[in-house]
C-alpha cells in the first residue's frame, strides 16, 4: 500500500482508480512452531528463569524479537527478514523453534507440515499489534468498492478493530504509558478484551469480558482497570 501510494504511481488516482483497506483478519494470534523429534521443555511461558540451556527462535518479526522474552523466558530470539529462512533454519536444526504471526503462516502454507507442531500463545500472555488492514483491493469506482468490503470483510472484525482502536486511544492518552495494545475477540453475543501496556519500568495486561451490548462499559472497566494499577 505504500509503494502505491509513491509519487512515481500517482499517475494512478487520476485514471478514476480507488484504493480501499480490506479489515477482515482470519487468525490474530502468535504461533510457535517446532518440529516433533524436538523437546520444548526448555521453552517456558512467562517469566520463569530456571532452565540451565536458552533455547534459540527465529522469527521474521522486529516486534516479537523485542519481545520474545516476555512470552518465553530465557529464550535467545533471533531475527531473519524472511519467514522461509526462518522454517529453512528450522528444518536443519539450526533453531529450536520459529515463532511468527499466525496469519503470515498460514499465508505462506507452513500451517500444516507434518512433522511439526503448532502452538498458539494465549492473548493473555502476548497480545499482537492489531488493527491495521491486512489487504487492499484496488477497484474502478466507489461502487465496487462498497461491494467488495460488504463480501470479504466481516462484521465482527470491524467491531473488534473499532474497539481496540477506541481502548488504544484511551490509554494512550495517559502520558506515562510507552505503548499500548489491545485485542478483542467475539462469540456470539459475548466480547472479550485483553490489553497490555508497556511503560518505563513496567508491563500489564489486563483481561475484561461480558456482553457484546456492553461494549463501552466493558472498554471502560478495563482502561480504568489498568490505569488503577499504574
Amino acid at each position: 500500500m505504500k509503494r502505491l501510494m509513491e509519487s512515481d504511481t500517482a499517475y494512478i488516482w487520476n485514471r478514476g482508480v480507488n484504493l480501499s483497506a480490506i479489515t477482515k483478519r482470519r487468525d490474530a494470534r502468535i504461533v510457535l512452531i517446532t518440529r516433533k523429534h524436538r523437546t520444548k521443555n526448555s521453552m517456558i511461558t512467562g517469566k520463569q528463569k530456571n532452565n540451565k540451556k536458552k533455547a534459540v527462535l527465529y522469527t521474521s518479526s522486529e516486534d516479537l524479537k523485542r519481545h520474545c522474552s516476555d512470552i518465553y523466558a530465557d529464550t535467545e530470539c533471533v531475527y531473519v527478514s524472511d519467514l522461509k529462512e526462518c522454517m529453512e533454519g528450522l528444518s536443519h536444526d539450526f533453531c529450536d523453534g520459529v515463532i511468527a504471526h499466525a496469519d503470515i503462516v498460514r499465508l505462506h502454507r507452513y500451517n500444516h507440515i507434518r512433522g511439526y507442531a503448532y502452538d498458539y500463545i494465549p492473548s493473555d500472555i502476548y497480545i499482537p499489534k492489531t488493527g491495521e488492514a491486512v489487504s487492499a483491493v484496488l477497484t474502478s469506482s466507489s461502487l465496487d468498492i462498497v461491494n467488495a468490503v460488504s463480501c470479504i470483510s466481516d462484521n465482527n472484525s470491524l467491531k473488534c478493530i473499532d474497539i481496540e482502536s477506541s481502548v488504544i486511544h484511551d490509554l494512550m492518552m495517559y502520558g506515562y504509558i510507552q505503548e499500548a495494545r489491545a485485542i478483542a475477540s467475539i462469540e456470539k453475543d459475548c466480547l472479550t478484551i485483553n490489553a497490555c501496556i508497556y511503560g518505563h519500568d513496567k508491563s500489564l495486561r489486563v483481561s475484561r469480558s461480558g456482553k457484546l451490548s456492553d461494549s463501552e462499559e466493558i472498554m471502560k472497566k478495563l482502561v480504568s482497570g489498568i490505569t488503577g494499577k499504574i
